[in-house]
């Protein structure tokens, strides 16, 4: 009954056939082989471990420096320290000297304006008191004249201004500009005469060739095979990587790099002057500013009387 039951109760169970058993015997032996290793004693036996391709490989340690060669190592060590300390002493000096002559400016501050909040809340109550009491005298066409007036003068001030700000943009422009033409005259001139030096450069070049080919040919008589070579393959060189123009080309050329010099000699007093205009435009400029501003009160209670 017991084995009726069991067979019934595993009735899902596909049957083991032979070869199935022979396999499953097989898996079972080769896990028992790799649990207890080739000596069985139940222990798991490590693979041994095979080196890898490109594996860092242990670097020979350098050879150990002589008392002098450490003696240098140090000695530019220290000449590095006494630079940087130099360079921090400096540095402290003048952060030293920022620190003084913002403990010098706060003293005139405080010499200057003692008690200047509390000044600056009195006075601006006591204008105040002023301006309203005026007021209080006067009209409203007469209000809007005076206003009217100090709004005309401030705007013609603040276009003064602008005049000055625009001069002095106009300054920094032109002088750059007027700097820039005047690095590019040297260049110029270095070219012309280059062109003009070039003849006896290809003279002397020529005359070297042919003291080569001589010392080559002599060379090659009194059996130095390598000193003739060296000498005919050094005229051959000069010979070869020389150009030499033809004498139209050579006046071409020149003709075209005095007409670049005499250009960029223009264009560079053409810029000085354009610069000089501009530092002549910001002083007038500037002045009429400074004399706007001055003569702000003056002029604004003149105009107001005449009103």
């Amino acid at each position: 009954m017991d084995a009726q039951a069991s067979t019934q109760g595993n009735a899902t169970t596909a049957p083991v056939t032979a070869a199935g058993a022979e396999a499953a015997a097989t898996t079972v032996v080769g896990d028992m082989a790799a649990e207890t290793g080739p000596a069985g004693n139940g222990r798991t036996s490590p693979a041994p471990q095979q080196p890898q391709d490109g594996a860092a490989k242990p670097q020979q340690a350098a050879a150990p420096q002589t008392l002098e060669e450490q003696l240098q190592v140090r000695q530019l060590e220290l000449q590095q320290i006494q630079s940087r300390l130099t360079t921090l002493q400096s540095d402290i000096k003048e952060l030293q000297s920022g620190i003084n002559d913002v403990a010098q400016a706060k003293k005139s501050y405080d010499a200057s304006l003692p008690n200047a909040d509390q000044n600056q809340k009195a006075l601006s109550a006591a204008s105040q008191v002023t301006l309203e009491s005026a007021k209080a005298k006067l009209d409203a066409a007469t209000i809007e004249t005076i206003d009217a007036a100090i709004t005309a003068y401030d705007g013609a001030t603040k276009q003064l201004t602008e005049n000055e700000k625009n001069a002095r943009t106009t300054v920094q422009t032109t002088a750059k500009a007027a700097w820039d033409a005047a690095q590019a005259v040297p260049p110029a001139q270095d070219d012309v005469d280059a062109q003009k030096d070039l003849p006896k450069k290809l003279a002397a070049m020529l005359k070297d060739v042919t003291g080569l080919i001589e010392q080559g040919k002599n060379a090659f008589t009194q059996g130095d095979f390598a000193a003739s070579y060296f000498y005919a393959k050094e005229a051959v060189t000069l010979v070869t990587t020389t150009a030499i123009p033809k004498p139209d080309e050579y006046e071409t050329e020149l003709r075209r790099l005095s007409g670049e010099l005499e250009t960029s000699k223009h264009d560079a007093t053409d810029s000085k002057v354009a610069a000089d205009g501009a530092q002549a435009a910001l002083k007038q400029a500037s002045a009429a500013l400074a004399a706007q501003t001055s003569a702000r009160r003056a002029a604004i209670l003149a105009q107001i009387k005449k009103a």
